[in-house]
């Protein structure tokens, strides 16, 4: 009997972090557009979200036919996702406090903290994702 099973859990699983890392690429940008709050560093971080869902998805395409070059992609973008999430967190750490001390009514200030941290756990479900697709059995 053949097996129809076209994609395996580790591609799934690859397909899934990507998917997360866009999503949580545009809740980014939506958060550095907001009036009055762009991120610290705000074009490196998008870039940095981008060059990440960019060598993820081209770790995926190389799968099949270079699993060497595939994992290592799928490294470089592990690592570009959780430099843009460490500056992500980073840079909104002095409005969150702004806004828990001093400024509780503001509302674009939360709006923009709101964002980010929704954008945060987004990229952190990405990495834990690819951690686990790390360790699973390869096809």
């Amino acid at each position: 009997m053949k097996n129809n099973k076209r994609f395996g859990a580790n591609f799934i699983i690859n397909a899934g972090a990507v998917v997360l890392s866009l999503a949580a690429w545009i809740v980014a940008m939506v958060s550095n557009s907001i009036v009055g709050h762009p991120l610290q560093n705000g074009f490196l971080i998008i870039m940095l979200g981008l060059g990440a869902v960019v060598a993820m998805t081209a770790g995926i395409l190389l799968g099949s036919k270079y699993r060497n070059v595939s994992e290592v992609l799928t490294f470089i973008g592990f690592l570009l996702s959780g430099v843009a999430m460490a500056l992500l967190i980073s840079s909104r750490v002095v409005l969150a406090s702004g806004l828990f001390t001093w400024d509780p009514y503001n509302e674009l200030g939360w709006m923009a903290f709101n964002t980010a941290i929704a954008s945060f756990a987004i990229y952190f479900v990405s990495e834990v994702a690819l951690i686990v697709n790390a360790f699973m059995k390869k096809a």
